[in-house]
């Protein structure tokens, strides 16, 4: 495996165990290039640095204990990453209103609601900088552990 395949999955890592899991916003300029997208379900597309980084102290306001960790070793191909992932938080901070449109918001503060959900990241990179990360998550499980939908039987 070439070097750049090898940092290209410190990156993915990092994210995944800094950012998402520790709340590491100031790495946000470091690993994204200026021109990135982002897409995900429960947080819709983001195409900002600063946006990405005030969704993610959104989450964090609203589920101060929020951790990522990965689920399994990535694999690299290329410039591409896929990994998978976990993340647990609880619901004891403000409400969460920070949804992509047609998307249940959480209008309640600290209902201690548990969330935890697994997913898969894909990160495309180009020189070091993620330029395209889309994941892919059980939101229809968290929005059920939150008791924003009910499912029918």
């Amino acid at each position: 495996m070439s070097n750049t395949t090898e940092q290209n999955k410190k990156v993915a890592v990092e994210y995944i165990e800094q950012v998402g899991g520790k709340g590491e916003t100031s790495l946000i300029d470091k690993l994204f290039d200026e021109n990135f997208k982002l897409t995900c379900t429960l947080a819709g597309t983001i195409t900002s640095r600063q946006v990405l980084k005030d969704k993610i102290n959104k989450i964090r306001a609203s589920f101060p204990d929020f951790t990522t960790s990965l689920l399994a070793t990535p694999i690299a191909e290329a410039s591409s990453v896929a990994v998978r992932y976990a993340a647990q938080g609880t619901h004891s901070g403000a409400a969460y209103l920070d949804v992509p449109e047609g998307m249940p918001q959480l209008k309640q503060e600290k209902t201690g609601k548990k969330i935890d959900l697994t997913g898969i990241a894909w990160f495309d990179l180009k020189e070091g900088k993620i330029v395209e990360l889309h994941f892919e998550e059980t939101a229809i499980e968290v929005l059920k552990q939150l008791g924003l939908v009910e499912m029918k039987q």
